[in-house]
């Protein structure tokens, strides 16, 4: 037997038996399946064509996806990047900001400790300006005792 299609089941003479089925209707039978073959054919091929549109589709999304992820890892990736370059120069400028305050701090016990170098001097400088201003005093006081008796001769006479 052939191949059977829809146009060709349409045309198509069956045999005459006796007592078969009244060909007339037969006719019409075959028509209406004919005719709801050719309208099932084509919704099947809509179908195929409507599902290979779908899996173009699908390829176009699942490419924009990885192009996506690949955007997203890229973007996190740089992300990541910028944070530890932003971190290290973050820990290089507390290093150097801890490093000049102890440079700072040194330098300012240093100076605290000339100051009291200074102070020291000073009140031993002091204590003996001092000391020497107490012994001229009681030296002068005691030409001045001494003085004291000349002078109450000289004012008798």
């Amino acid at each position: 037997m052939d191949k059977l299609t829809p146009q060709g089941a349409e045309g198509r003479d069956l045999t005459v038996r006796f007592r078969g089925y009244d060909r007339r209707e037969v006719n019409d039978l075959v028509t209406a399946l004919s005719a709801k073959v050719i309208e099932l054919s084509g919704q099947v091929e809509a179908a195929q064509m409507d599902l290979a549109r779908q899996k173009d589709m699908e390829g176009h999304m699942n490419a924009a996806l990885l192009e996506a992820q690949k955007s997203a890892e890229q973007t996190r990736s740089e992300a990541r990047a910028e944070a530890d370059r932003i971190l290290a120069e973050a820990r290089t400028r507390i290093f150097e900001e801890r490093k000049s305050a102890s440079e700072r701090l040194n330098d300012l016990r240093w100076e605290i400790e000339n100051l009291r170098q200074d102070k020291k001097r000073f009140v031993q400088d002091f204590q003996n300006l001092l000391g020497k201003y107490i012994s001229e005093m009681a030296e002068h006081e005691r030409h001045a005792v001494v003085a004291l008796p000349e002078e109450a001769d000289a004012s008798t006479a």
